[in-house]
Order: C-alpha cells, then sequence, then structure tokens
C-alpha cells in the first residue's frame, strides 16, 4: 500500500510501498477514501525536518540539554550516534481521515466491518491507504455526509475543543485571529451556538471565504481594533480564540487591545507565550491553552482528570463535529481547494512548502481510488553489498523500535557472519523503514512470515514485553534460535509454559542480560576472589522518570519497570555471585503524587544461595545529571565500583586502579558476537545459562509479590518449576 512518510533527519517526503498493518485488539483496520493535509501542521513539520542540526538543536533547547548531561555521563560519541539515530526516523504525516472499516479487533463491540467512519489522531488516521487505530478514536459517519466531509474531523475536533474553552454563550461577540482551516471551521461552529463572530488575517481571500460563511465582520489584521470598536460599540469582545500561528506574541498583545473587561483568551495555534502583564492586569484578562481536541484515554495515567473533562472526550466532540455537517450548521466543503490522489499526493507538499507558491490553498484533500494491491509483506530492493555464504547466518527481527536501532541492529547490520533477511513490525510504515535503513530483504507487518522462512535460522524478539513469552514459544517451535529481550516473560503461567518448552527442544534461547557483556563486567567478575566468599552488592539506578502514558506502565504491556528493568541487574547479581536468589524483601514508597508510580521507587533485598547479599535501589526521582547505574561489590578485602559501565574502580592489598572507557558500553557488541557465535556453534555456552533466566524472571515476580504482601518471599524455583 501506498504511506506517505517524512525523514525526520533530512525533511525529505517519500510515497513508499509499505505493508498493509496488522488489526489489533481493541483496533480496527480502515480502508482509507479520504484524507485532508493539515496545512499548518504538516507544512510546520516539514519545515522543521528540513533545518539543519543547529535549527533542529534550537526548536528543541530542552531535549538538547539533556543530551548534554546524558553525555557527561555516558561519553558523548555514543550519545552523538544515538541522536542521529533517532532523527533518522520515518514519521506518518496525516492526522484526519475517514474511510471503511475491513477488519475488527478483539475487544471492539460497537464498531463492524462495513462501517463507514471518520478517523482521528497523529499516528493513526495517517495519509495511508490503510491504517489501523484504537477504536475510540473513530466514529460512524452519518449517512448525509460524506468522506471528503468526514476527512475534516481532527480540524472539527480541535476548533470544537477551541470554542469549549472559551465557554461561549448564546449572543456573546467573538474574535477569532487567524483564518485558515481552523478559523474558518471556529468561525462556523461559533456560529452555530449563536455567537456573532468578527475574524481577522492577514490574507484578504480568507476574509471572503469567512464572509461567506456566516462571519459578521472581517477586517486585516491591522485594521482590526478598529473594527471590533465599531463591533462592540467600543466595549471590546467577550471572547477570542487565537487560531493562527505566529512566532512573536504579536496576537496575544492584540487579543488584549480588543479585549473587553474580564475577557477570555482561548490559544488554538501556536504563538510565542509571552503576557503583556498590564494589559492582562488592567482588564483582569483569562488566557487559557486548548488541549488539541478533548479528552484522550490513552493519556489518562499521565493526567488527573476531573469527572466532567473525561465527558470531552475526543470521540464525543468528533460525533458533534460530525452532527454538526449533517444538520448542515458546518460547511466545509468550500474549504477544499485542492484534490489529489494517493500516488501524486508528493506534488501538494511542493506546492504547501514553496515560498510564493501561485496557487491559493486551503484545505486539501487526498483519495484514494487506487488498484493497489495489498500485502502484508514487501520486498526490499537487493542490496549489492551483501554476500550471502554458508558461513552467514540468516536472521529475522520481530519489533524494531528505538531500543533495537539504537543499540542491536547497527552492530548486526555490520557482522559478517550475519545476514538481516526479515523485519516484522506492527506497523507498515516502521516495518519499511527497518528494512531500508539497516539492509533487510524484506519487512512484514505479520511476523509469522518469518516464522515460516525457512532461510531464517534466528530471530531477534524486540517487541513488547508482554509478547515475549508467546513469541518466544512459537519461534523454537518453528525450530529457530531466538534471542529475545528482556524480560523472559511477565506472569508465572507464561514462565512455567516456557519452561516446560525449553525443556523439549534443542534450538539455542539467549535473554538480553547485555551488562553482564561489558567490558568492566567481565574485568571485575575475573578479579572477584575464587575462595567462594559471599559478596555483599549494592546496586543503584537512577532511571529517571518516564511519562505515565508509557507503555512499560501498562500492566499487560509492561509489567511495570520491576519486570521489564530490574531483571538486568538481578541477573547481573546473579553472574557476580554464580549463585541463584533464595529470598527477596521489596519495599516502595508511597506517595500521593500521580506523576511518580510506587513500582519506580523502590528498595530489593536479595539473599542467594550461597550466602552473598545483593541490595538494589530503583529510582525515579534523582536528577538525570547524575549518572544512571552505579554498582559496589565488596569481596573479602576488596572494592569493586561500577560506575555507569564507564569506569571501573578497584581497591584491594594488592593493586588500586581504575580503567576508564571513552564511552559507556553496555555489553551489547560483546553479547552480539556471544550470540551468533553460539549459534553458529563456535561454542555450547548459551545453554548454560538458559536456567539462569527463569531464576531471575521468578525472582521479579516474587518482588512484586513482596511489594503486595509487605514481607520477605522465598525463591523456590524447585517447587514452582524445576524438577530436580
Amino acid at each position: 500500500m501506498k504511506q506517505i512518510i517524512q525523514n525526520y533527519r533530512t525533511g525529505t517526503v517519500e510515497l513508499p510501498d509499505v505493508p498493509v498493518p496488522r488489526c489489533k485488539s481493541n483496533h480496527v483496520l480502515v480502508k482509507n477514501v479520504n484524507s485532508l493535509i493539515s496545512v499548518g501542521t504538516e507544512k510546520s513539520v516539514i519545515l522543521l525536518g528540513r533545518r539543519n542540526l543547529v535549527g533542529k538543536i534550537k526548536s528543541r533547547p530542552e531535549q538538547f540539554r539533556r543530551a548534554i548531561e546524558k553525555a557527561k555521563c555516558e561519553g558523548f560519541v555514543k550519545v552523538w550516534k544515538e541522536a542521529m539515530i533517532r532523527l533518522d526516523d520515518a514519521k506518518p504525516l496525516g492526522y484526519s481521515s475517514a474511510g471503511i472499516i475491513t477488519d475488527v479487533g478483539h475487544g471492539v463491540t460497537n464498531l463492524n466491518k462495513g462501517d463507514r467512519v471518520s478517523c482521528i489522531g497523529a499516528g493513526y488516521a495517517s495519509h495511508a491507504e490503510m491504517i489501523c487505530l484504537p477504536s475510540h478514536l473513530c466514529v460512524k459517519i452519518p449517512d448525509n455526509v460524506s468522506f471528503e466531509e468526514a476527512a475534516f474531523g481532527m480540524l472539527g475536533i480541535i476548533a470544537l475543543q477551541g470554542v469549549r474553552c472559551a465557554e461561549v454563550s448564546r449572543g456573546q461577540k467573538v474574535a477569532v485571529l487567524g483564518l485558515g482551516l481552523l478559523g474558518q471551521i471556529t468561525v462556523q461552529l461559533l456560529k452555530a451556538y449563536g455567537c456573532m463572530v468578527v475574524g481577522t488575517d492577514i490574507n484578504p481571500g480568507k476574509l471572503e471565504i469567512a464572509q461567506s460563511l456566516g462571519c459578521d465582520r472581517t477586517a486585516l489584521v491591522e485594521d482590526l481594533p478598529r473594527c471590533v470598536d465599531d463591533f462592540t460599540d467600543g466595549a471590546g469582545v467577550d471572547k477570542i480564540i487565537i487560531t493562527a500561528a505566529a512566532k512573536d506574541n504579536s496576537l496575544i498583545t492584540l487579543s488584549a487591545d480588543i479585549a473587553r473587561f474580564r475577557a477570555k483568551i482561548v490559544l488554538v495555534g501556536v504563538v510565542d507565550i509571552h503576557i503583556p502583564r498590564q494589559a492582562f492586569w488592567d482588564k483582569e484578562l483569562e488566557f487559557q491553552i486548548s488541549k488539541a481536541g478533548g479528552y484522550d484515554p490513552l493519556l489518562e495515567k499521565a493526567f488527573s482528570y476531573d469527572r466532567e473533562y473525561k465527558s470531552i472526550s475526543q470521540q464525543a466532540n468528533l460525533r458533534e463535529f460530525l452532527d454538526l455537517i449533517a444538520k448542515k450548521q458546518v460547511n466545509v466543503k468550500p474549504l477544499i481547494t485542492h484534490r489529489f490522489n494517493i500516488t501524486e499526493s508528493l506534488a501538494p507538499y511542493r506546492m504547501i512548502t514553496t515560498k510564493n507558491h501561485k496557487d491559493s490553498y486551503l484545505g486539501i484533500i487526498l483519495d484514494y481510488n487506487t488498484k493497489q494491491q495489498e500485502s502484508y509483506k514487501i520486498d526490499m530492493p537487493v542490496n549489492k553489498q551483501k554476500h550471502h555464504n554458508n558461513a552467514v547466518v540468516s536472521a529475522g527481527f520481530i519489533g524494531a523500535g528505538m531500543f533495537s536501532k539504537i543499540a542491536i541492529l547497527p552492530i548486526l547490520k555490520k557482522h559478517r557472519h550475519l545476514n538481516l533477511r526479515g523485519v516484522a513490525t506492527t506497523k507498515g510504515n516502521t516495518s519499511w523503514h527497518a528494512a531500508k535503513r539497516f539492509g533487510f530483504d524484506y519487512c512484514s507487518t505479520d511476523y509469522r512470515e518469518l516464522l515460516g522462512d525457512a532461510d531464517i535460522r534466528a530471530l531477534f524478539i524486540m517487541t513488547r514485553h508482554d509478547t515475549h513469552a508467546k513469541l518466544v514459544t512459537e519461534a523454537l517451535k518453528a525450530d529457530k534460535d531466538v534471542f529475545v529481550e528482556k524480560p523472559l516473560a511477565t506472569h508465572l503461567d507464561e514462565l512455567q509454559e516456557l519452561y516446560q518448552v525449553t525443556r523439549n527442544c534443542r534450538q539455542n534461547l539467549l535473554v538480553g542480560f547485555n551488562r553482564r557483556f561489558s567490558p568492566l563486567a567481565i574485568k571485575a567478575k575475573e578479579q572477584i576472589s575464587e575462595s567462594h566468599f559471599p559478596l555483599v552488592i549494592n546496586i543503584q539506578i537512577n532511571a529517571g522518570n518516564a511519562p505515565r502514558e508509557h507503555w512499560v506502565f501498562d500492566d499487560n504491556e509492561g509489567g511495570k519497570r520491576i519486570i521489564g528493568e530490574v531483571c538486568h541487574f538481578v541477573d547481573f547479581a546473579q553472574y557476580l555471585t554464580g549463585s541463584s536468589p533464595e529470598s527477596v524483601f521489596t519495599q516502595n514508597i508511597d506517595t500521593d503524587n500521580k506523576s511518580i508510580d510506587s513500582h519506580d521507587n523502590t528498595i530489593s533485598v536479595i539473599r542467594f544461595r550461597d550466602r552473598s547479599i545483593c541490595n538494589i535501589l530503583y529510582t525515579s526521582i534523582g536528577d538525570r545529571s547524575y549518572p544512571r547505574e552505579k554498582i559496589t561489590i565488596f569481596d573479602n578485602g576488596a572494592v569493586f565500583e561500577i560506575d555507569n559501565f564507564r569506569r571501573l574502580r578497584i581497591c584491594s592489598p594488592r593493586r588500586k586502579s581504575t580503567v576508564r572507557l571513552l564511552s559507556q558500553d553496555l555489553g551489547y557488541r560483546n553479547e552480539m558476537d556471544f550470540f551468533v557465535q553460539g549459534i553458529r556453534g563456535q561454542h555450547d555456552k548459551i545453554a548454560g545459562q538458559l536456567q539462569g533466566y527463569f531464576w531471575t524472571t521468578l525472582t521479579t515476580l516474587k518482588m512484586m509479590q513482596s511489594l503486595k504482601e509487605q514481607s520477605p518471599v522465598a525463591i523456590n524455583v524447585n517447587e514452582l518449576i524445576f524438577k530436580d
């Protein structure tokens, strides 16, 4: 299928053939009929992508500051490489479309195949022949509303939410600053709610359109104060809605000038927010920023929404907007100035990004009347630099998120004994981009293509945590060697089932506990006394706060950070001690701050069977400039301190030394070499680590139990899984 994609690093807009997305639970698959190019938003995104590195840094100073802090801890070379990979990302353009449902995922009860729907949401309702989106981001289209009209859904709810924030009443006089798509729709919404409206813009043509759509008065920006003075008999307008974009705060200043006493100003567009205090003080003005299209359940964990606001959902706003179109109270047809087929869709982007272009544009509609063959698999152009031979192992990748692209794929792309054959992700654009970026033979949105590919010998599973156990089981049964990113499983029943599978197969299974492969970890392990004296280990992780809406906090998908991240350090302690955990006691902080997850701030004490003890402190409330990981090992007269896996300090009666690396090395390269060598038969050490994976995973599950019970918990693997 065709999809419009922008490379953020270069700003280039492309129209590649990508695999059709798979329909997921609580999602629907929609065949787009029309989509709307949001000229203002998409133009700004493209122009930002075209900026050089300095320009991108200036646009995001806070992220640049964090990168500098990270570089001080982990090394500038490492952070620079990561930044370049993050920039080289394929972003789908578009967030407003309409089409027909072709498939319905498990859990969807209010929509059916064949329904005509209006679709919204960045990253979902994109410019693509087929889209997959959560069911709450689409609404059935009324019978008398066309696909073209319904494609205005996202712009409509953004405008509607701005009107809601303004809290307008019938008969009030409202000024709309900016008469682009958002402004023109806002004018009509205000008229539908009984307001009197004055609109302004720098383009005379847009004033004429607003007048034809019912705007009571219009004026060029420079004439607006005089127009408002006449419109309100010198009193000023009751409400002002800013729907324009500006690099300065001139529109805010203008709003204060035309406002009556105690008026309200709502910002829907994008301007420099510097409030002129004196003007706002004189009139006791209120200023509010409208939040996109309304309440979004996907962000529920990040914000504490009150009950009243939850009723103003994006879906409710979309339903109301479509009803207003159906009742002929909002007319978007006059706003359509151009129509393009998806096959010629690069033309409008050249038009909107070319200075002084002769065409005057406002609403640009894409249609998807094509005979394109839809496929879940796309073959990539042959990479002539590849040299396949018997010594090369072909590998498949299931999942290709940012971690894979930063830490794993750059290593494997250059590995002389590995051929990257197929990659599968749930989204067509991410699958296609990973294949293009790292030289895969083909890309897919169906991981079963990889399972059934006889040429693939090894599978890398890099998906979300809750899928690991299932995919590992399927891959082993398909006779594939497997590398799976941690954790191995998120629930005990998964772990037990997986153990039974591993007992009956001969394939290699390596879990991504990479820190034991770090050069500094290996060096410390070599120096630890061979007298089997119990170790005292203190592991401190300054993890940093993650957004509450991140999938890692989902009980189903992520299993919390104890299972998803603390497992790294349980494994590392096993590596250092050479022993298995016997019991664990985990406690956490108790806070009313909903932005802090209690599972992010824990202290766990693990006792091992060789009598060693390990304390794991995991916190998200520390400063990011402080090192993320610090490990101290006390061993019968010696102390080893690993600082962020960049420095190792050794203190013992025999020697005192410090080993420093130019950049942090978490062991990914050694880990990949270890795996590839193992599946090529150069060693048989992978199997020896298998039992430790089950110990580690069970320990993290017991940590969760200890938290719940507020008491120490025994780790008896022999009773739960292993049979001696």
